[in-house]
């Protein structure tokens, strides 16, 4: 009879999954004819329902994004977007003494969509056992609400064994990350996240129980499980450490429990009959499907099939679920002599009594089906074949009747958003699911800011644009590259050569490959590695600063991962690179390269200005190609000769600018380089530069200045004789680059004198109509190709 039972529990799953699979099939395709452009305009929703304690950090609020995107999708229910209302998430506690393979019970219920598991709350207590007192209900308590704040929730999180049992922190909590995790709000705002939880509770008395249950705010099940004493006790003495803790090996001690806990669960049942569940582990390996079932049925919880392919996949080491089986149940005795048996049953009688267990005389005849049935005030059962029924007709409604018309409402948009941003997703070659967190959340907020659905996945190399911006230090270079740099979804490339110190570069194959390899987000190379070895790079870029962490950390940072880096660079359609170590001659093998959709500007500035910046440099004074006026004043004329080609060759991909127009007129000459480029100039860009052109700060690196007066400091701090030598020395290069020599002393004091008054010339204007080259009037041009005109 019993077999006929089980062949036709067999059949019945099967239907159950197949009609799943089917059910799949159809929402599938119903999803697919939706508005695509409506659907994914609902993923701003994501952002916006997401709720981001400030104190966290961004790759804190990453991962809380990608788990509350994770557990939407799971669940069906956009509600959980949010965090969620404490007596609206359902919580089970597990009681059960060690040894009793409850950890398999326990694992499915963490295979339940959405759940966050707190595993063994008092871990940090060794094998002791402990009685039921005020501090251990409240720290059970502050566990289940969530609050990682008091003592003994801290000392629980500071053991690193209960994260890895939890299979949604384990992939974010690995060594990398280990200090993100024991953070006290991240772990709140993580947990805060999850509709149900649930709690394996091995140290502490089944007493526990009634005080969570009289909780209204913890909303608590609670399944207690039992086993055989014999087979308990005998596979303890293979435990590690148990011999040493009269809790763990004394035979007494655990069948007094035993029998204690019996009297407090016929207490608790009669409370509590719908949300207090006993369950006999033997009578679980004979029938985990029936057994499964009738606890889910009893505490609301739909049986899924990913609850199916988990029990199957698991009944077929030694705190390994893959072992449970039927072969399980009388494996103790296998393991042991009559001796033994005899030892345990005759201190356990009163107990194994209470829950159903015979004695036996002769291993050979012992029948693991002849238990006799625990009071049935503690175990109900319905007839696996009855639920399944049930079920199944459930589920042939839901495909035939609820489903046939699809209402596609807002929440339903926002759902089929969250799974579609999910499944393109998928292809991305990061390690773990930090680093997952960061580029899914970084990309929706590359959608968001531009207003591009297709920024969700990541750009084709030939489709992303590129701005090269060519210079020297102290030239201004990065005040114009934060401009670019806070263009929505553009991702900073900081000083590509920065791995080569103070030394100019020169263009070969192997700089230019390198360039190429950054560009194409390639960060695997010997060199490419080097500069991103280079700490201080990432923080000038406004998006990977975000999520790389103090910069005295580097060295435990995701940043330093080659295949993040690959990926988080691909999803930005527009790229900045700025040099100081290159020259231009550099620009025209990228420039010709097609796959890159490169842009160049050569931004100049005055060699008196840049020599009077790197006086203060640090280290300037110890490199020939920093300190030297007569080396710079070369290269501005090598560059001005080479911006004559450039100009000639790529009139609309390659823009010439001086530093004083851009600080003179940065509204309009940031305009007009953008229209150049085909870039809108939006009220993000307006309000940085408003912002940065009307605040005098003294910082090296800061690019809050007065930029009228920028342009003049020099004149207030040099020597007369001082310039006067830069001034030989750049003869040629100011000439060219239409920069007025001082021909006096008296002109240093002067307020009228206007150091960028020459005109400079070059075969292509830059641009149609009026160009604000000068200090207080502007220049109308005419274009004419072939032809050089005076700017």
């Amino acid at each position: 009879m019993f077999t006929n039972i089980n062949v036709l529990l067999m059949i019945c799953f099967i239907v159950i999954l197949f009609m799943n699979h089917i059910n799949d099939k159809i929402q599938t395709i119903k999803s697919l004819h939706s508005n695509d452009t409506k659907l994914l305009n609902h993923i701003k929703k994501l952002m916006i329902l997401q709720s981001e304690p400030s104190s966290m950090s961004e790759t804190a609020k990453a991962i809380i994004l990608r788990q509350s995107l994770m557990n939407v999708i799971e669940t069906q229910n956009s509600s959980y977007m949010l965090p969620i209302p404490m007596n609206e998430r359902k919580r089970i506690v597990i009681f059960s003494p060690s040894r009793s393979s409850f950890t398999f019970i326990e694992d499915i219920f963490n295979n339940l969509p959405a759940t966050y598991q707190h595993y063994e709350p008092f871990n940090y207590h060794g094998i002791d056992q402990i009685e039921t007192q005020p501090w251990v209900i409240d720290h059970v308590t502050d566990l289940l609400k969530c609050n990682y704040g008091s003592m003994s929730t801290i000392q629980h999180m500071l053991v690193s064994e209960h994260w890895h049992h939890n299979d949604h922190f384990a992939q974010y909590c690995d060594e990398e990350q280990e200090v993100l995790c024991r953070s006290v709000t991240f772990r709140e705002a993580f947990c805060n996240i999850f509709p149900r939880q649930t709690m394996k509770v091995v140290r502490a008395s089944l007493s526990l129980a009634e005080f969570l249950l009289k909780d209204s705010e913890l909303n608590v099940n609670v399944v207690f499980q039992i086993r055989d004493p014999r087979a308990l006790i005998l596979s303890r003495q293979t435990f590690t450490g148990c011999e040493t803790h009269p809790d763990c090996f004394s035979i007494s001690e655990y069948c007094k429990i035993l029998k204690d806990n019996y009297l407090t669960a016929i207490s608790i049942f009669r409370k509590y009959p719908t949300r207090f569940k006993v369950v006999r582990f033997e009578d679980f390996v004979t029938n985990p499907f029936g057994v499964t079932l009738d606890i889910f049925n009893q505490f609301g919880i739909p049986f899924d099939e990913k609850t199916q392919n988990f029990l199957i996949d698991h009944t077929n080491s030694m705190s390994s679920t893959n072992q449970i089986s039927k072969n399980v149940i009388n494996k103790w005795i296998q393991s042991s002599n009559m001796t033994e048996i005899e030892k345990i049953q005759s201190e356990c009688f009163e107990a194994m009594n209470y829950w159903g267990y015979n004695l036996i005389e002769d291993p050979t005849q012992f029948n693991p089906e002849i238990f006799k049935s625990v009071d049935s005030k503690l175990i109900v059962s319905i007839p696996i074949f009855i639920i399944a029924f049930i079920f199944l007709l459930k589920l042939l409604h839901n495909v035939f009747y609820e489903d046939q018309k699809i209402s596609v409402n807002n929440t339903e948009l926002l759902l089929m958003a969250a799974e579609r941003f999910l499944a393109i997703q998928t292809d991305l070659k990061v390690g773990n699911g930090t680093e997952r967190s960061v580029i899914w959340r970084q990309s929706m907020l590359n959608f968001i800011e531009t207003g591009n659905a297709t920024l969700l996945l990541p750009i084709p190399s030939n489709e992303v644009n590129r701005i090269l911006i060519f210079s020297s230090w102290r030239s201004g270079s990065t005040f114009i590259g934060d401009i670019f740099n806070n263009i929505p979804a553009t991702y900073y490339h900081f000083e590509p050569f920065n791995y080569v110190g103070m030394h100019q570069v020169e263009t070969n194959e192997t700089s230019i490959d390198h360039v190429k390899s950054l560009l194409k987000c390639n960060h695997g190379t010997v060199t490419t590695r080097k500069h991103m070895d280079m700490y201080y790079h990432w923080f000038f870029n406004l998006h990977l600063r975000e999520y790389c962490g103090n910069i005295h950390k580097w060295e435990s940072s995701i940043c330093r991962e080659v295949s993040f880096r690959d990926a988080f660079c691909t999803i930005f359609p527009r790229q900045v690179m700025k040099f100081v170590r290159a020259r231009i001659t550099l620009a025209e093998d990228l420039i010709t390269d097609n796959e890159l959709n490169v842009n160049v500007i050569l931004q100049v500035r005055d060699p008196r200005a840049v020599f009077h910046s790197r006086k203060t440099f640090p280290n300037c004074n110890l490199h020939h190609d920093c300190f030297s006026m007569e080396f710079y004043c070369g290269l501005l004329v090598q560059d001005y000769h080479e911006a004559k080609v450039m100009l000639e060759k790529y009139p609309t991909r390659f823009k010439v600018l001086r530093f004083e127009d851009l600080a003179m007129n940065p509204f309009e000459i940031t305009q007009d380089m953008f229209n150049k480029f085909g870039i809108s100039f939006d009220d993000r860009i307006r309000q940085f530069l408003e912002k940065h052109t009307h605040t005098n700060q003294t910082k090296m690196f800061s690019t809050f200045r007065n930029s009228k007066e920028v342009i003049s400091n020099w004149m207030k701090d040099l020597s007369f004789k001082e310039v006067s030598e830069i001034q030989s020395h750049c003869v040629e290069a100011m000439k060219l680059w239409g920069y007025k020599p001082i021909q006096v002393e008296s002109d240093l004091n002067s307020t009228i004198f206007d150091p960028t008054s020459v005109s400079f010339y070059l075969p292509l204007a830059l641009s149609l109509g009026q160009l604000h080259c000068k200090t207080g009037f502007h220049i109308t041009t005419i274009i004419t190709l072939k032809h050089s005109i005076k700017v």
